[in-house]
């Protein structure tokens, strides 16, 4: 590609370079991976600055470096730019023949319920026969994709007909400008909670994150009972709610309804009213339903197949996911819950089932905000009653010391268990459930593997539930059957 075509909408605030001609082959901001007529973006992480190896680019050949920085323009061929993170993500969309341009997007953005929001409202648009497709943790590395990932992507969408792309948009991709050359038809903000301060500092600033996506986005559905909701959508140029409890949303939920196998709630608009039945579990899962159903309803999909959609939709995978056991005396959860408030919901929501005795197994995370620890300890004794705290991807941290930050806010009046091995706790739960427990297992959800100082190494949480559950039904008198 001519870097005149590679260039196209990037402001340029200083270059030597006189003509833009140079035919292109790719684009990098990691200099190992540079190649002859490569273009190379020099980007400042968190930990690193990529301006420091232009030297390394230039010795693979690099044919244009783009920087932000003045202090590394020189002798080679140079471009200056406002932010390298912008122009990273224009350049391998321009890279990829733009395929900004080619198909309508919807993200949807927030601390919980983004990736079954995106699953139900691509559900609900392929069904009125939008060829559509979502992005985001369940079928990426990452939530929302970095540009040489998410670019080709969505090139490979555009060249095969799609229409809509329903996406997840994370407070560090909107932060970094990963999205960049992206306009949205509707932007969906659920919900703000403490997540990522590590990074945000604090709760203005991450709402801060979120909200530069309403300032690209033609309309803006949110959750009206957020009480971040006006500091993250208020910028927006039009704007539709959806509620639980507030009768001027424009979207309202009553009449809710939940049980083991499912739950049910009435949706209302103006000039609409029909019932919901859903067969997920919890009233996160209402929620999620609301802004999917919500959205559905602005693009105009049929209220009938809307409701035939929610009725026959599938479990999402990791999203307060029940687990097929031999054994029917008890009941098993899986949930990606991993913030305060998703596990104080997830929690909440399983109470309403109204099992004998709701057993939590969870830990945190190593590597990330350490603040959510301790009062992810008291929300979990305060809500379950029995709690067993374990491991949860260390990666470089010490597991006990994760383990001992959870333990600050752990009522000690209340019964807890510490199983360090995330496998060992697993199989203690099922091995020791009595009959009418409900047991829920947080903080993995979707992912089959854990990271810890020694890797990424496999593990498939459901399929350890479902193994130690079949050694429970195999062996009556195992160490920890306690019927």
């Amino acid at each position: 590609m001519l870097l005149s075509r590679l260039l196209y909408g990037i402001k340029i605030l200083e270059t030597n370079i006189e003509s833009f001609d140079a035919e292109i082959n790719s684009v990098s901001a990691d200099s190992r991976n540079v190649q002859l007529n490569d273009v190379f973006v020099s980007i400042a992480g968190n930990s690193y600055d990529g301006h420091k190896y232009i030297g390394e680019a230039l010795t693979r050949r690099a044919a244009v470096i783009v920087t932000e920085n003045k202090s590394y323009a020189g002798s080679f061929p140079y471009i200056r730019v406002r932010s390298t993170r912008a122009a990273y993500a224009l350049m391998w969309n321009n890279l990829c023949d733009r395929p900004s341009d080619k198909m309508r997007y919807i993200a949807v953005t927030g601390t919980n319920g983004k990736s079954s929001t995106v699953t139900m409202t691509a559900a609900l648009l392929r069904a009125s026969g939008i060829k559509c497709e979502g992005i985001g943790t369940l079928n990426s590395a990452l939530t929302t994709p970095d540009p040489p990932e998410l670019y080709p992507r969505l090139k490979e969408l555009a060249d095969g007909g799609c229409e809509y792309v329903v996406m997840e948009a994370s407070s560090h991709a909107l932060h970094y400008r990963k999205l960049e050359p992206l306009s949205f038809t509707v932007g969906v903000f659920t919900n703000l909670t403490p997540e990522h301060l590590d990074f945000h500092k604090n709760m203005r600033s991450y709402a801060a994150s979120k909200s530069r996506l309403f300032t690209r986005c033609d309309v803006a559905l949110y959750n009206k009972d957020d009480k971040y909701a006006d500091a993250v959508t208020g910028n927006s140029a039009k704007r539709l709610s959806y509620s639980f409890f507030d009768d001027s949303a424009d979207y309202i939920c009553k009449n809710i309804k939940t049980a083991s196998e499912g739950c049910s709630f009435d949706f209302l608009t103006l000039g609409e009213l029909f019932r919901i039945e859903l067969p997920l579990a919890g009233r996160l899962s209402v929620y999620n339903a609301m802004a999917a159903a919500s959205l559905a309803h602005y693009l105009g999909v049929p209220k009938e197949t809307v409701k035939q959609v929610f009725a026959d939709m599938p479990p999402v995978k990791g999203r307060l996911e029940a687990v097929g056991l031999c054994d029917k005396s008890y009941r098993v959860f899986i949930d990606y819950a991993h913030t305060p408030d998703a596990l104080s919901k997830a929690l909440t929501s399983l109470r309403e089932l109204k099992p004998d005795r709701l057993v939590c197994v969870f830990g945190c995370g190593g590597d990330r905000d350490k603040s959510k620890r301790a009062p992810m300890g008291a929300i979990a004794t305060a809500l379950a009653d029995l709690v067993i705290i374990t491991s949860d991807n260390p990666r470089s941290e010490d597991a006990f010391c994760i383990i001992k930050d959870i333990l600050e806010g752990v009522d000690r009046t209340k019964r807890y268990l510490v199983i360090p091995d995330r496998r060992g706790a697993i199989r203690y739960a099922i091995h020791s459930a009595r009959k009418g427990d409900l047991i829920v297992f947080c903080g993995k959800g979707h992912e089959d593997y854990e990271i810890t100082q020694c890797g990424k190494m496999p593990f498939d949480e459901k399929k350890i539930i479902q193994e130690a559950d079949k050694e429970r039904i195999g062996k009556e008198g195992n160490e920890y059957n306690s019927r």
